[in-house]
């Protein structure tokens, strides 16, 4: 039923209101005219309001219309020469309270079989008459003319809801890239990091859909146009690089083990953004720029691809591009050197690496150097746990990396590093 005058359609003219009311209240039509069942239709007459014949009418026997009075006594119609029949207005009704259909007809708005609503596939509105209680209604208390127009419209009775309404979209394994509300675990903390770990494994992929992941670990799975159909990569909050036992945590869920665990290829990465307090994404980039060739002689192979490339520091510092070895980007820095992680303990160790990086931030190529041969130190301890679990022999390849730094070192920073080189060669040879 309408009963809201703001939404009023196209009102009713008063000589419109003048039949509708009467067909409201069983009246008698003749000739397209309708009149008051009380009246007999051959006795309505029309008196001018100059008419001797209106002299001694009693009011109970006439009629009011809108253009004067109908007097219904027999013994007038001989002396009138001139008349016509006039409907009769049931002043019970204004023609403010009629109102206009979708179908062209006409209503009493207060009806409380008149409704509002979408009455064709078209997604047209307006208002209709619903006397065989054909209407349905969807979830926001929106009517639709029959089940039809609903249908006509892409909705569906939903049983469980009791409402029409469109069918629930069906679960997504990924949701689009950078469409997931990134979380900050971080508490707080000046150093920040975050990972993105690229995967190709249909398996881990379809282990579990997206939503239900991020509702229980604030983790998203994201698609990537760089990977395959069984692609996805996984985007992690934010975390304190200082502190790791939150992140470690989270390390221990089964499904985030579960993708990070997973297959990859050659166009995998895994991605680590760190952010300090303090510093602005171009200083943290310059701080970092001594370890620079030591990333890159860990991981050489990804220097030369086209989603990673190392470039001069000074490039890469002065032409942000997203797709270099280290992207400056809104007060972070995002490290894409890195290839796909391994697994959870690769992770880990990279983790721990790059707040070796940061604790030792504005250090120099050649300080650098000196700590990844100094055994007291926390990055040559570092090194050589990877060396050790992947069953290489530590000396030579540790000896392998120093060349490959001071080649970098030399390639992208400008900077010359053979003599030192040469100085911490002979002291192996003595120490030997």
């Amino acid at each position: 039923m309408i009963t809201d005058g703001s939404k009023a359609g196209q009102f009713a003219s008063e000589s419109d209101v003048i039949k509708l009311s009467l067909e409201f209240y069983d009246s008698i039509e003749h000739d397209g005219v309708y009149y008051p069942p009380s009246a007999h239709v051959d006795d309505a007459v029309e008196l001018c309001e100059h008419s001797a014949h209106c002299d001694g009418v009693l009011l109970e026997d006439s009629r009011e219309t809108v253009d004067g009075w109908v007097h219904v006594d027999e013994d007038c119609i001989e002396d009138v020469t001139e008349y016509h029949t006039l409907p009769v207005l049931d002043t019970r009704r204004s023609h403010y309270d009629m109102i206009r259909l979708y179908n062209g007809e006409w209503a009493y708005r207060y009806d409380d079989e008149v409704y509002h609503g979408y009455v064709d596939h078209r997604s047209n509105t307006g208002y209709f008459y619903d006397r065989h209680d054909d209407r349905v209604q969807d979830g926001d208390d929106n009517y639709y003319r029959t089940s039809g127009v609903a249908n006509d419209l892409g909705l569906v009775y939903l049983e469980d809801d009791g409402y029409y309404g469109h069918e629930p979209d069906e679960p997504e394994y990924l949701c689009g890239y950078g469409d997931a509300e990134h979380r900050d675990h971080s508490d707080g903390s000046k150093v920040k990091f975050g990972i993105e770990v690229e995967k190709e494994d249909i398996g881990a992929l379809e282990s579990i859909y997206h939503d239900d992941l991020f509702d229980d670990t604030d983790w998203a799975k994201e698609k990537d146009g760089s990977l395959g159909s069984d692609g996805y990569e996984l985007v992690s909050p934010t975390y304190d690089l200082m502190n790791l036992s939150k992140f470690y945590k989270a390390l221990e869920n089964k499904h985030i083990a579960r993708h990070i665990n997973g297959d990859y290829s050659d166009s995998c990465g895994g991605h680590i953004t760190v952010s300090v307090d303090g510093y602005t994404a171009s200083e943290l980039y310059e701080g970092m720029t001594g370890f620079f060739p030591l990333i890159y002689g860990l991981y050489p192979k990804r220097t030369t691809q086209n989603y990673c490339k190392a470039k001069c520091k000074r490039t890469m510092a002065m032409s942000p591009e997203k797709y270099s070895a280290f992207y400056i980007k809104r007060g972070m820095l995002e490290s894409r050197i890195f290839p796909a992680f391994r697994d959870v303990e690769n992770v880990k160790w990279r983790i721990e690496l790059m707040q070796i990086v940061i604790s030792n931030i504005n250090a120099s190529e050649s300080e650098v150097l000196k700590m990844m041969v100094n055994r007291n130190s926390k990055l040559h301890k570092h090194i050589v746990k990877m060396y050790k679990a992947s069953s290489r022999d530590v000396s030579t390849s540790l000896m392998a990396l120093c060349d490959r730094f001071v080649q970098y070192a030399q390639q992208y920073n400008h900077v010359n590093l053979n003599i030192a080189l040469e100085v911490i060669k002979n002291n192996q040879k003595k120490a030997a």
